[in-house]
């Protein structure tokens, strides 16, 4: 997505926002909220009546789509999933034939999405509600149903107290039964197969009593009066007999397609047994689901994931791991840190370089607080944009220039763990909705830490410090360097350019 728009957007937003009003009438959704608070998980397990569930984690990006497409083909009654995006290029069109076919064989089918980048694209998706037993629905859409940002800008600026509120939930479940969470999209760049960057992402494949819970939170979201069906939004309105010309085109794409392993794109090829397989791998673990609700909801607090975050650290005493494309820690997560600090807690932190951001503007905002971060002792490491460990996340049929981190994790002791979507930024904890595994497991901690810490290792990072004179430093496998490591002269005068921006608090 191009950042310069946005950037204008949200400039603009910033200095009209007297003016912005909301649209909004509807009525307010009742959210669902665990039996127990939050905070019990933190208890000793003895204590914990949370539910215990198996959990596998899932690196590898050609692994992460072979882990959905066998989900799809193991499906008997129910698929639901939910995301931010959904790219209609090869993944996304190989995953939608693969829907297709099992709402053909009878699977209810739905599928969530949030409408910010869906613009231009209703009539796809009335096609596949066309379908009887496939459903699609919108999060909080535009009005204005193009994917021009220009012709959407003046709905953005004037509605911004609605419009800016996006679902960034990823949730993939079959049967109520097994699921997929973490920070994984839908698009080629998620799986290996970038044309620009390829992401180094992690999900967790789940199995067990916690799917329920992260079942309700779908519901909670797919009936929310802030979630349209599509032809709600337009008059144009799709045939059945369309579906099949539609279908016939994906087929003839993905056979053509140079951007998918042949076995993908097989249509024949039954993967439901992987799941079979998985069971014996499965560490059990104790576990519960945060989910922030839609805005406006009249029965809980709708920032349930940034609630349970903070009280986290209060029960940590000696390590936390941190991964997030992107760190942008206002004054109070400052004051956090610093308490941790302050009683011995080790504090490890695995982002972006520079020249591995895909976004300019966020690293600009990371950027100004990194000095006062490691001045409070924080260790940080930035991901290399082509490190050796990039050819663990990218396929041969790759074109992306770059590896970039897009996971995001977090370890409290080695135990205490929160995988999901939210991303550490303000955007994440006051404007968008995320959703969050908290789950309690030596084990797990360390089998998911051992392939971050080869991320971490000097062939794959940069290790950023002070030295006595108080000047940052990067320093890896490459040597050591005071600059830091950039695309290009370009890269680093919009970082410059950003970082004069008052836009942190929407980033």
């Amino acid at each position: 997505m191009n950042t310069l728009p946005i950037v204008c957007f949200l400039l603009c937003a910033t200095l009209l926002q007297s003016l912005a009003f909301a649209e909004q009438d509807h009525k307010p959704t009742t959210c669902w909220q665990p039996d127990e608070p939050a905070q019990r998980l933190l208890q000793p397990i003895a204590e914990t009546p949370a539910v215990e569930s198996g959990f596998l984690p899932i690196h590898g990006s050609m692994e992460a789509l072979e882990w959905r497409l066998a989900l799809i083909d193991a499906a008997q009654h129910n698929i639901d999933m939910q995301y931010f995006i959904w790219r209609i290029d090869d993944t996304g069109r190989l995953l939608i034939e693969r829907l297709l076919q099992a709402a053909d064989r009878g699977v209810q089918v739905r599928l969530l999405l949030d409408d910010v980048l869906k613009g231009g694209l209703d009539e796809k998706w009335m096609l596949l509600n066309t379908h009887p037993n496939m459903e699609v629905r919108l999060f909080n859409p535009f009005r204005t149903r193009t994917d021009n940002w220009l012709a959407r800008a003046p709905e953005w600026l004037f509605n911004m107290s609605r419009l800016n509120h996006r679902m960034h939930n990823k949730l993939f479940m079959v049967d109520r039964g097994t699921a997929i969470v973490g920070g994984r999209n839908i698009g080629k760049e998620y799986f290996g197969l970038g044309s620009v960057r390829d992401f180094r992402d992690f999900d967790l494949l789940v199995s067990g009593g916690v799917v329920s819970q992260l079942e309700e939170s779908f519901e909670t979201f797919w009936h929310s009066d802030w979630t349209y069906a599509p032809e709600s939004l337009t008059e144009h309105r799709a045939e059945s007999g369309e579906l099949d010309a539609f279908r016939s085109q994906r087929r003839e794409w993905l056979e053509r397609s140079d951007k998918l392993p042949p076995a993908f794109a097989n249509f024949g090829r039954d993967l439901s047994g992987k799941l079979a397989t998985a069971h014996d791998m499965f560490i059990m673990a104790p576990a519960r689901v945060v989910y922030d609700c839609p805005p406006g909801t009249a029965s809980a607090q709708p920032l349930q994931v940034v609630e349970a975050l903070r009280q986290l650290p209060g029960t940590t005493h000696n390590k936390v791991f941190i991964v997030s494309p992107y760190v942008i820690l206002n004054a109070a997560t400052r004051d956090v840190v610093r308490a941790l600090r302050d009683k011995g807690v080790e504090i490890t932190v695995l982002t972006n370089s520079l020249k591995a951001a895909d976004h300019d503007i966020t690293f600009a905002a990371y950027s100004k607080r990194r000095r006062q971060l490691l001045d409070m002792g924080v260790n940080i490491y930035e991901l290399k944009a082509h490190g050796e460990q990039w050819k663990e996340y990218r396929t041969p049929l790759s074109s992306g220039e770059y590896l970039s981190i897009h996971a995001k994790l977090m370890l409290f002791d080695e135990e205490k763990i929160m995988v999901g979507s939210p991303n550490l930024d303000p955007r994440s904890k006051y404007i968008n909705t995320e959703i969050g595994l908290l789950i309690r497991s030596k084990a797990l901690a360390e089998l998911i830490m051992k392939q971050f810490k080869q991320d971490m290792a000097p062939q794959n990072s940069w290790h950023v410090q002070l030295d006595t004179t108080g000047r940052l430093y990067w320093e890896s496998s490459s040597g050591q360097r005071h600059l830091q490591p950039a695309r290009s002269l370009a890269q680093r005068a919009k970082v410059f350019l950003f970082r004069l921006l008052p836009l942190d608090h929407q980033l």
